[in-house]
């Protein structure tokens, strides 16, 4: 019996120790309740032990019990403007509270009428590299989800929920019903569904027992409406209110595209305050422009107008602030949303909060995760004014180049372009003549090599501005120093918009103008381009006429040009190949029209035949002859250098 006490003691402790990271007092607050909530740095995960200062970032949950999507959000990730700043708790050196008063309701700004199911919150030091949290899991007092943030269960013994329709907004077909539902948490005595259509609630359904209600609205135009449900449980009068947008889809619009626009953001060089967004999107049927200059709302005037081909959407907007940077999405045929194919910077919702203001500094303030990648577009933005020195320059010969491949996150703990410019006087003393970096088009996630890309236009904000890679460039060229551009269009990985675009049973679908269903031969990263569509054929050249008209990049090192085929007998892409010779010569020509002194570098791995109709086309092979050239290196006569 010794045994069982000691045990259950041990038990009770290990649970009373996790209950302690966070403690609502009262432990039975509800919406209308004032309350404190103290966390404990001493539990979990430990990080914020010692911090001089603890900001939570919060909201609250009102869809369902179990929700997960923040609201009323307060909080400026990585900001230390004391927006959800904590006080310590007197007397304890790492526990810390925030007060809600004069009660949890009015500190959000939540509506009357509408539940509040959990708070929902992530607590952090100032700059937001260190974050306080649990092991995933079910706690007394709440939740923590897979992604670390933290739940906190406030009392709802009874409550009425709209359970439909689900979000904020809807597209709809004119003659389009909208079903309108509502849940109780136990029998009613009386529940009513009623509509505010802009003159005020008008009752539109009556139930006097169960726990459900429901109503078929169909509208007439495009409308915010008010959806509010009364209910009487257990003689407690309740109430759940909602806007909902209803947006009544036209007909798409047909009308050639403007002269001179292509595929992204087109700036109009008089006029700072329009911009024109381009997509080409074969075989879809509507689209709207979505993003913050519309509060994230799709809107009736912001739906893009098709060209008679039926390939490309496009859009004018006007009003925009000049050098505001907006972010925005398209939203296609009421299901997917992506960011522009062709942006050059794109907002991540999960990543960018990590990346110093240092590095990339006033990157718009966007944390929809639930909408997930979107682009940025920035109208009057001034250009870079490259030096005078850069007409000079002239590329050393490329028989004769030494080339230090660099990675800038492992070569510099900063990760900047800023010190990257800062340390060309070292490089340039180790008798180099070129640098290829290692990617630098924006790829999955901050900490990566690049071959993960997913925005070919975009520079990677993890290394800084693409100002600043400019600005490294052109200084490194008045060093002598070439740059050469490794360029990854093997494969894109799964948040490149044109592989979300068009995806089926968790590949590309068949009808995907730009990837293959099924990856060719036996090496597999990522979803495999179609080199033989012509549509892929136009955006690797508008990818490399980019990278060298925009940046001054000197060529181009291409990964895995093995992989630049649809031929694979056998399953094997190891065998001489013509097509995709045929592939990389016609991809040359086009980068020698743009710039014709373009150095091409290929990792190809091909037989020597095909290495041999390249090279005497004016190419060169990236190889490996470490294991060759370090013996020679120490005077060892081993090894060997044929086939170079």
């Amino acid at each position: 019996m010794r045994h069982i006490s000691t045990i259950l003691f041990f038990f009770s402790f290990v649970l009373s120790g996790q209950a302690q990271f966070i403690t609502l007092n009262p432990t039975s607050a509800g919406s209308d309740d004032a309350a404190v909530l103290i966390f404990d740095a001493e539990q979990g995960n430990k990080e914020l032990v010692g911090a001089t200062k603890v900001y939570m970032h919060h909201g609250v949950v009102t869809d369902k019990i179990n929700g997960t999507a923040w609201k009323y959000v307060k909080g400026n990730w990585g900001k230390d403007d004391g927006i959800g700043e904590m006080t310590k708790v007197p007397g304890q050196a790492n526990k810390w509270q925030i007060t809600f008063t004069p009660n949890i309701r009015a500190y959000f700004g939540v509506p009357a009428g509408e539940n509040i199911f959990r708070i929902s919150c992530v607590f952090r030091n100032p700059d937001g590299t260190k974050k306080g949290t649990l092991n995933q899991g079910e706690y007394g007092w709440g939740s923590i989800a897979s992604n670390g943030d933290i739940y906190v269960n406030l009392n709802n013994e009874n409550y009425v929920s709209i359970t439909a329709p689900t979000g904020t907004e809807g597209l709809l077909s004119q003659g389009q019903t909208l079903q309108i539902q509502a849940d109780a948490s136990a029998n009613v005595s009386q529940m009513k569904i009623w509509l505010d259509e802009g003159s005020g609630y008008v009752e539109k359904s009556v139930v006097s027992s169960g726990k459900t209600i429901s109503y078929t609205y169909t509208p007439v135009s495009s409308i915010s409406l008010g959806i509010k449900v009364t209910a009487i449980i257990n003689g407690q009068s309740l109430e759940a209110i909602k806007k909902y947008d209803i947006v009544i889809k036209k007909p798409t619009e047909i009308a050639p595209l403007p002269a001179g626009m292509k595929s992204g953001a087109n700036y109009d060089p008089t006029d700072p305050t329009k911009v024109t967004l381009v997509l080409l999107a074969p075989e879809k049927d509507f689209i709207y422009v979505v993003g913050d200059f519309s509060d994230w709302k799709v809107k009736e005037e912001n739906q893009m107008k098709r060209t008679p081909d039926n390939k490309m959407y496009w859009l004018t907007l006007s009003g925009i602030t000049p050098q505001k940077s907006y972010v925005y999405q398209y939203w296609i045929d009421g299901k997917l949303k992506v960011a522009d194919p062709y942006t050059e910077q794109v907002a991540d919702p999960w990543n960018d909060k990590y990346i110093e203001s240092t590095v990339f500094p006033n990157l718009p303030s966007y944390t929809r995760e639930d909408l997930g990648i979107a682009s940025v577009f920035t109208t009057g933005q001034e250009k870079f004014n490259w030096s005078s020195s850069e007409a000079e320059w002239k590329k050393p010969d490329v028989n004769h180049l030494v080339i230090y491949e660099l990675h800038i996150r492992d070569f510099l703990a900063s990760h900047s372009y800023k010190d990257l410019i800062d340390t060309i006087g070292y490089l340039k003393r180790l008798g180099i003549n070129a640098i290829e970096l290692m990617p630098v088009s924006e790829f999955e996630g901050n900490d990566s090599w690049g071959y993960n890309p997913s925005f070919y236009f975009a520079a990677d904000k993890y290394y800084g501005s693409k100002d600043q890679l400019k600005k490294f460039i052109e200084v490194a060229h008045q060093n002598g120093i070439a740059v050469i551009n490794d360029l990854v269009l093997n494969h894109a990985f799964g948040q490149s918009p044109m592989v979300q675009m068009y995806f089926d049973g968790g590949k590309p679908a068949a009808n995907n103008p730009w990837f293959n269903r099924e990856y060719v031969g036996q090496y597999q990263w990522g979803y495999d381009f179609n080199h033989e569509s012509q549509y892929t054929k136009n955006f690797i050249d508008d990818v490399n006429r980019y990278w060298l008209e925009e940046f001054h990049f000197d060529g181009y090192r291409f990964d895995f040009t093995k992989g630049f085929t649809n031929y694979a007998p056998g399953g094997s892409v190891d065998g001489f190949d013509q097509s995709r010779i045929n592939i990389l010569k016609r991809m040359a020509d086009k980068i020698w029209q743009v710039d014709p002194k373009a150095y091409i570098i290929l990792e190809h791995w091909g037989p020597d035949g095909e290495e041999t109709q390249l090279g005497n086309f004016g190419v060169k092979m990236w190889g490996n002859k470490s294991d060759d050239f370090v013996p020679a290196a120490i005077g060892n006569p081993t090894g060997s250098f044929a086939g170079m």
